[in-house]
């Protein structure tokens, strides 16, 4: 991977991962623990996070397309980088399951941020409610 330093506050498989995922743009299926709440969905790369986000603003009014461009814009950076930071982990088809085993939401696609340094485990594959 990079030469950069890696983050002691994170688990550094994980990172080297969402690295990949960044600078690959390779998609996996993975279940996260972040505090307790059992996160699981598919990685995406950063830029593609950025860019299906951006799509969810339908840009009817002034508000939703100056979004919209800021979070162009924040594609556009992403791509002159040649080694994006892995500071977050980027979900599609993501669903949150409560402790009594349901998820969040139960329907449809769900775009999903979270900070790297907040995840207490993980394991590659998706889990799904009975």
């Amino acid at each position: 991977m990079s030469d950069k330093p890696m983050n002691t506050d994170v688990d550094t498989v994980l990172q080297l991962l969402i690295e990949t995922a960044n600078t690959k743009n390779y998609s996996f299926d993975i279940t996260l623990n972040v505090k307790g709440t059992v996160v699981t969905g598919t990685v995406i790369a950063a830029k593609d996070y950025l860019e299906k986000l951006s799509k969810e603003f339908s840009q009817e009014d002034e508000v939703e397309k100056e979004i919209n461009d800021k979070l162009q814009s924040a594609v556009d950076a992403l791509e002159e980088e040649e080694e994006p930071s892995a500071n977050y982990v980027h979900l599609e088809e993501a669903k949150l399951f409560s402790e009594s085993g349901k998820s969040l939401p139960s329907e449809g696609s769900v775009l999903w941020r979270g900070k790297l340094n907040d995840v207490d485990g993980f394991f590659l594959g998706k889990v799904t409610a009975d």
